[in-house]
C-alpha cells in the first residue's frame, strides 16, 4: 500500500528526468505548452461534470459562472445556466440536490478522469511524448490541487455536522464550502474560529489530504492494471521493457 502512495511521485520524477534526457530544454516546453493548453480546456469540462454530477443525483443547476476565456460565451449557447464572470477560473454557484450524497457526487465526479492520469504519464513515458506528459500530469495530481477546494468540501459535509452538535446554535452546514482557505478567513474575521470550529476544520482538511492521497494510490493501481507489474521492478520508461 506505501508504494501505491509514493509510486505516482515517483513514476512522475522517473519520467521528466528520462523526457529531458531524450528531448532536452524543448521537450519541457512542449510539454509545459501542451500542460497549459490543456488547461483551458481542462476548466470547462470540469465545471460541466460538476453540473453532470449535480443533474445525475437528480438535482437542478440554475447557474454556473465561468471566466469568459475559458470559452463561456460559446458553451452558453449550449448550456444556457452558464453565467460568464467568476471570481474564480469555474464555479456551480446555484443548484440544489437532494441530499448528501447527491452533494458528495457533484464535487468528486470531475475527477474520475484523474484515476487514469498516472497511466497516461506511464504511457508519455514510454512512447516519448512530452506533449502527452503535461497533460497527463495536470490530471494526474488535480486532486492535489482539490485539497482545499472540491475535497475539502466533499470531507465537510460528513464534518460540518460534528461543530452543530458540539456547538449548538452554529448555523446548518457552516463549515461545507469549497474554498478552505477563504472559509478560514471568514471564520476568523467574524469571531466564528473558536475552538471547536478550529478542531473539526482541520479535521477535514486533513481527511481532505488523506482522500488526494488515496485517489492517486487509486491512480497508480490502476497504472499497474493497465501497464502491468509495480514500475520498480523493470525500467518502466524503457520502449522493451518485459511484459507481465
Amino acid at each position: 500500500m506505501k508504494k501505491l502512495f509514493c509510486e505516482p511521485w515517483t513514476i512522475t520524477m522517473n519520467t521528466l528526468e528520462a523526457l529531458l534526457s531524450r528531448k532536452g530544454g524543448a521537450g519541457l516546453a512542449a510539454a509545459f505548452a501542451a500542460m497549459v493548453l490543456f488547461w483551458f480546456l481542462y476548466v470547462p469540462a470540469h465545471e460541466l461534470l460538476h453540473a453532470a454530477g449535480c443533474v445525475l443525483s437528480g438535482g437542478e443547476v440554475r447557474e454556473l459562472a465561468l471566466q469568459p476565456w475559458y470559452g463561456a460565451g460559446l458553451l452558453k449557447k449550449i448550456f444556457p445556466f452558464i453565467t460568464p464572470g467568476s471570481e474564480y477560473a469555474g464555479r456551480l454557484t446555484e443548484f440544489s440536490v437532494p441530499g448528501r450524497f447527491s452533494y458528495l457526487l457533484v464535487d468528486l465526479l470531475p475527477y474520475v478522469p484523474s484515476l487514469f492520469g498516472v497511466a497516461l504519464v506511464r504511457l508519455a513515458g514510454r512512447r516519448n511524448r512530452p506533449v502527452l506528459f503535461g497533460p497527463a500530469v495536470l490530471l494526474a495530481f488535480m486532486p492535489v490541487i482539490a485539497i482545499p477546494g472540491d475535497y475539502y468540501e466533499a470531507v465537510s459535509l460528513f464534518t460540518s455536522p460534528l461543530v452543530e452538535t458540539l456547538a449548538p446554535g452554529t448555523p446548518a452546514g457552516r463549515l461545507v464550502s469549497d474554498d478552505a482557505v477563504k472559509l478560514f478567513l471568514e471564520l476568523r474575521e467574524t469571531g466564528r474560529l473558536t475552538p471547536v470550529t478550529l478542531a473539526v476544520f482541520a479535521v477535514g482538511l486533513s481527511l481532505s489530504a488523506l482522500l488526494a492521497a488515496v485517489t492517486l494510490a487509486v491512480e497508480a493501481g490502476m497504472a499497474r492494471l493497465l501497464f502491468g507489474g509495480p514500475s520498480g521492478t523493470w525500467n518502466l520508461l524503457d520502449k522493451d521493457a518485459p511484459k507481465r
